[in-house]
């Protein structure tokens, strides 16, 4: 889990990377502004999508008793 949190930050930087180079018209190429889309329409359902598997594990060890490795 914690390295799909690190692939996911790397996209944010690259996303944000891309945002702000196509703002400046340094690069301007499609591929650029499909990548940009593609990052873009998955990096935050995937953070929300993390975030509840984290609080359901920690809900689940509490409710239970077992806080092991959480």
């Amino acid at each position: 889990m914690d390295s799909l949190k690190g692939i996911a930050i790397i996209l944010v930087v690259l996303g944000h990377v891309l945002d702000g180079a196509m703002g400046k018209n340094l690069f301007s190429e499609n591929w650029m502004q499909s990548l940009y889309n593609v990052i873009y329409s998955f990096h935050m359902p995937l953070f929300f999508f993390l975030s509840g598997l984290s609080f359901y594990k920690a809900f689940i060890a509490k409710k239970t008793g077992f806080l092991g490795g959480v």
